[in-house]
């Protein structure tokens, strides 16, 4: 947790350097940290602070300006990824905006900006073969994603399926 909590206070100067103005982001990186530090002393309030709408908002808010200054900052080798104009106006309108769901790339600069190893599941297809992606190859995942028609669930290692009455699975 503490090298989550390290990158994360460091990813500042990743901000900084793609031009976002300090009074934009302060406040948002300091809810976030704090979030970090109260479950390092309670793990459950995590969950607490992830239904909270506010304070939700802000880590997604953070998320996504992180994720936008390390797309720029690395434009030369993002640019060929996105279909928009530039990479700029991509991290405009489809990275900053809340409300939209991410894809791949967005995924993978997350991924290095905090390096964090994500192992995502994929279900599409008309078989609904599982299909694996580890992020970046051959590292050990400390986050596991579902993905499944444009969207993201986090996958809790361990946690155990129930079956309901009508015997389907949750």
């Amino acid at each position: 947790m503490e090298k989550f909590k390290e990158a994360v206070i460091q990813s500042k100067a990743e901000l900084l350097s793609a031009g976002f103005d300090e009074d934009i982001f302060r406040n948002l990186l300091s809810t976030f940290v704090s979030v970090i530090e109260q479950t390092e002393d309670q793990a459950s309030s995590l969950l607490s602070n992830f239904n909270d709408p506010t304070t939700s908002d802000i880590i997604v808010h953070y998320l996504r300006l992180l994720v936008s200054s390390y797309l720029q900052n690395r434009a030369e080798f993002f640019q060929h990824f996105v279909e928009a104009p530039n990479l700029r106006d991509f991290c405009v309108q489809d990275v900053e905006t809340m409300g939209l769901e991410c894809d791949h790339v967005q995924i993978l600069a997350l991924s290095q900006a905090l390096g964090i190893n994500i192992q995502i599941e994929c279900m599409e297809g008309a078989d609904c073969d599982l299909n694996h992606h580890i992020i970046p190859d051959g590292s050990t995942p400390s986050l596991h994603l579902l993905y499944k028609t444009a969207h993201y669930d986090i996958l809790y290692k361990g946690s155990v399926c129930r079956q309901s009455q009508e015997g389907a699975y949750r």
